[in-house]
């Protein structure tokens, strides 16, 4: 069969969250064949792509990465001779081994049978379409230490998605609301943001998304409550608008030259009459940098927080600052985030 290479390209990339390299099985490792589509799947994730093949066979994803990436034609032809799949163009041969599938075909076969079918009469549902940003704008504010359980997660309910690791939290607001709330690891989720989902559907044990060319990304459910009591913090947040003076942003980056080399990176942000200073040290020396600012006599700002969650926030557009007494919530169009302060 005739296979052009850029197109094949993209598929394969829209493959590799499914991969697990280095693992007990070696199949997590591959991508399925099946005839009709192409599939990865790893436990945790579950990708399926249409494509049509005249041959059915297991191919080790990074192989056929390194190969089709360096051919030198826009199409090449790819065929299935006993246990070799061959590629080859005017100038380059090359074949790949084909092993057996029975050490994740169930899996397999059991992910796909949790996909809207006749058989269990599941309907796709339609997805909000901002929620792909949504996630792109929460899943940072995820714990990354999967032990934490639902603060690893990106919690879905209503016309809200939000993740948090006790730290600080983020919550996005959706174009319309779901039918039915999930609860998925944050750390799985971030390719979704490349991808043009329309629908959505929640089984058992997955949670399936669809793209508009049929492309099908699942991922593992995580059982647990819904991250509802964070996005009540919101409607409940009481403080005082700030004036973020032009400039911010540049000089937090360059403040951040000497935060500690560990994770907290701590960053004190006050401000003296009409002067704004950001101020960072570590134990061979300091930094302070200042901006002119529009403060009141009455306004008084001094917090410390993360240098790292703060340079983030800055990049947001048109962003707005309010100033708690324990934290500050940051908004940007339907995106808010609140960062506690240290100390506190």
């Amino acid at each position: 069969m005739i296979v052009k290479r850029t197109e094949f390209l993209g598929f394969l990339d829209a493959l590799k969250s499914g991969i697990t390299t280095g693992g007990e099985m070696d199949q997590m490792a591959n991508i399925q064949f099946t005839g009709v589509d192409m599939i990865t799947y790893n436990e945790q994730i579950g990708i399926l792509v249409p494509f049509e093949a005249d041959f059915a066979a297991s191919i080790n994803h990074k192989d056929l990465v390194n190969i089709v990436s360096k051919l030198d034609a826009e199409t090449f032809v790819m065929e299935l001779s006993g246990n070799e799949l061959s590629i080859s163009t005017e100038d380059t041969k090359a074949g790949l081994l084909t092993t057996g599938t029975e050490e994740i075909q169930q899996s397999i076969d059991e992910l796909i049978e949790q996909m809207p079918n006749e058989e269990n009469n599941g309907e796709w549902l339609l997805l909000p379409e901002n929620f792909s940003n949504g996630v792109g704008l929460c899943t940072p504010a995820a714990e990354k230490d999967l032990s934490k359980g639902i603060l690893a997660c990106l919690s879905a309910f209503d016309n809200k998605l939000v993740c948090s690791d006790n730290k600080r939290i983020s919550v996005y607001e959706m174009s319309g609301s779901i039918d039915s709330e999930f609860l998925i690891r944050a750390g799985l989720v971030t390719n979704l943001t490349k991808l043009d989902l329309i629908n959505f559907y929640p089984s058992n044990s997955w949670v399936h998304f669809a793209t508009s060319d049929g492309i099908i990304f699942s991922v593992k459910r995580v059982s647990g409550d819904s991250l509802t009591m964070y996005a009540k913090l919101f409607a409940d947040f009481k403080g005082i608008s700030i004036d973020l003076p032009d400039g911010l942003k540049e000089i937090v980056g360059a403040a951040s030259s000497m935060v500690a080399d560990d994770d907290t990176k701590d960053m004190r942000i006050y401000n003296e009459g009409k002067d704004l200073i950001c101020a960072s040290s570590n134990e061979r020396g300091w930094i302070e940098r200042s901006v002119k600012a529009n403060f009141s006599k009455k306004e008084k700002l001094d917090i410390t927080v993360s240098s790292n969650h703060l340079n983030w926030v800055l990049d947001l557009p048109d962003i707005k600052m309010t100033l708690g007494e324990n934290s500050s919530l940051f908004e940007s169009g339907n995106f808010k985030h609140i960062i506690q302060h240290k100390g506190n």
